[in-house]
């Protein structure tokens, strides 16, 4: 919807505006409760910070392999995963978004069940600082408020996906913790971003 698209535009230009000069901004989009699908927001919100002239890339973060990709027309594999327990490189995870100028990591698939090593992942995630602008990642509810916990609340910025029928409590919290350096933004699904 245009209503949905606006504001998707605005969370864009708020996060470039963020970010000035810096590289590896980081931004974490996911939905307000566990089950909501973010993914068209978050391949909107990839194709808006690209068409801005910034360097993007998307990581869908699923820990059991059911991430977005085969919606996008991707091969879920190889992925961030493959990336994280060591059976790919770089290289070969990263691909290009089919519309746009985005770059996406898919999730992969984990042979270890989606154990998370906290510094195998900073590592990775500060390898994509270097070459990106923008690190855009966004995944389920649970899977990404266990990377969030892994890597002790490294984002810059978090785009949470409401849906404007819920009523949500603000207790100035994102994805269950007390958050004081991330700029946390809500999408109201069909209405505007709020701070």
């Amino acid at each position: 919807a245009a209503s949905t698209q606006a504001s998707i535009d605005d969370v864009a230009r708020r996060l470039v505006g963020n970010a000035e000069q810096q590289g590896g901004y980081r931004t974490v989009i996911v939905g307000e409760a566990p089950g909501m699908d973010v993914r068209e927001e978050a391949a909107d919100l990839a194709g808006a910070l690209a068409a801005s002239g910034r360097q993007i890339v998307l990581v869908d973060w699923s820990l059991d392999g059911e991430g977005f990709a085969p919606a996008l027309g991707l091969d879920p594999s190889p992925g961030i995963m493959d990336l994280l327990e060591g059976r790919a490189t770089f290289e070969t995870v990263i691909r290009r978004l089919p519309e746009g100028d985005a770059h996406v990591v898919c999730c992969g698939h984990s042979e270890t069940g989606g154990k998370l090593d906290p510094a195998r992942v900073n590592l990775i995630l500060d390898a994509l600082d270097e070459a990106y602008d923008h690190i855009v990642v966004t995944g389920e509810h649970e899977a990404v408020r266990e990377l969030f916990l892994a890597i002790e609340g490294r984002f810059d910025a978090g785009v949470l996906v409401a849906d404007r029928r819920r009523t949500a409590d603000d207790d100035g919290s994102f994805l269950g913790f007390q958050v004081t350096d991330i700029d946390v933004i809500r999408l109201d699904r069909g209405g505007a971003a709020q701070p």
